[in-house]
């Protein structure tokens, strides 16, 4: 057995357990969150610190909890933000740690239920990674998906939907995909600035917030029509100013329009071309095929659209995370476990043997790159669900 096969099937430790620390210059021992799930729309979850992060998560029973995880992947302890009596899958936080300003090295916390609140929470101070203010209401209306960014001026944007319903039926109700910022680490926030949305029937379905190492700010987006059934087409928005403004640019889906297209993951590969990742998913909704994007945001060119590969379907699309050169993905296949597509190559390597995983994504914690996934992952409905999340070093 490889070094890499022995981490996976021996390394993997329960939340709320400690690990033994290891010896210096050793690759971390893989984490596991036990009843831990993560919507890949409230993105980031993750705020990176000096010696480690803390990650954000939600239970089966409404409890919105952040952990605080050392660089070693040893769990230091478990803080619940809030709780939400009717539990819902959407309910996980997005973290950011606030980039200047008198509330500088603190970590804010954003997060509804599905179509409640908006709310936010946010540490006392850099080092108080336990402590965390009361939860307060950001949007008073019915809100979902939930995601963080930092501007370059030091400010941070938050993109989410608001919903509207008039009666009971799915014709009468409808999402817009909004933004607000604050510059004050979330002690006030701007009114909404409207993204996306096309009225009754209709539901802007998008990735979470990217931004350019030269500070612009993106996102895609599909809409669901609630008379087709199917989330249809895909569009690239890009903005340098908070989405005042923005540019948008619909993505040539040509044979494979009629697809129930699931965006699922945008990533910068340089300041000028984005990459997204998204799913083609059956009319049935058995089976999906990840595929990726890329864009020149300056001219507006499609550079590529390239299949990755089929994605295993645990009542939804898991999807497949952009590494950071775009060259490669990580996904779960439909027979299990967790690989990484090299595109150049056309090659997979096996980087979890088997299980049942879904949702990847990939984040820097320092030097290290860290690969989050849930592990048995379920959605039976959007109020019974569940999972373990896995986080565990990239080599």
């Amino acid at each position: 057995m490889n070094r890499r096969s022995f981490l996976i099937s021996a390394g993997i430790v329960g939340a709320f357990t400690s690990i033994p620390f290891a010896r210096a210059g050793a690759p971390a021992a893989p984490l596991l969150l036990n009843g831990a799930y993560s919507l890949w729309y409230n993105r980031p979850a993750v705020a990176v610190g000096p010696g480690g992060f803390l990650f954000g998560y939600v239970t089966s029973n409404g409890e919105v909890l952040v952990s605080a995880i050392n660089d070693q992947l040893k769990l230091i302890s478990t803080s619940r933000i809030h709780k939400f009596e009717d539990a819902s899958d959407h309910g996980s936080p997005s973290l950011i740690r606030v980039p200047s300003g008198k509330h500088e090295g603190s970590v804010l916390a954003c997060f509804s239920n599905h179509s409640s609140p908006l709310m936010c929470s946010r540490t006392p101070s850099s080092q108080a990674s336990s402590e965390w203010s009361k939860a307060r209401v950001i949007d008073s209306g019915r809100s979902t998906y939930a995601s963080l960014a930092a501007l370059p001026d030091g400010s941070i944007i938050l993109m989410h939907t608001q919903q509207e319903r008039i009666g009971r039926h799915p014709s009468g109700e409808w999402r817009r995909v909004v933004a607000r910022t604050t510059k004050d680490g979330g002690d006030t926030w701007s009114e909404a600035i409207m993204i996306a949305g096309e009225g009754a029937g209709t539901f802007p379905y998008s990735t979470a917030l990217s931004v350019s190492g030269g500070g612009k700010c993106a996102m895609a987006y599909a809409i669901y029509s609630a008379a087709e059934k199917r989330h249809i087409g895909l569009t690239v928005v890009v903005t340098q100013n908070a989405f005042q403004s923005k540019t948008e640019i619909p993505i040539d889906l040509g044979l494979e329009a009629h697809h129930d297209t699931v965006p699922y993951e945008t990533r910068w590969i340089s300041d000028s071309v984005i990459a997204v990742s998204y799913s083609q998913v059956s009319a049935d909704g058995k089976s999906a095929l990840s595929r990726l994007v890329t864009v020149d945001v300056d001219t507006g060119r499609q550079l590529q659209n390239v299949s990755v590969l089929p994605v295993a379907v645990h009542t939804y699309a898991g999807g497949a995370a952009i590494e950071a050169s775009g060259k490669s993905l990580i996904c779960s296949p439909v027979t299990g476990g967790l690989v990484r597509k090299y595109l150049d190559s056309d090659t997979v390597e096996e980087i979890v043997t088997a299980g049942e995983y879904s949702s990847p994504w990939v984040f820097s914690a320092g030097s290290q790159n860290m690969l989050v996934a849930l592990k048995n992952p379920y959605v039976k409905t959007t109020r019974d669900f569940g999972a373990d999340i896995l986080i565990m070093p990239l080599s």
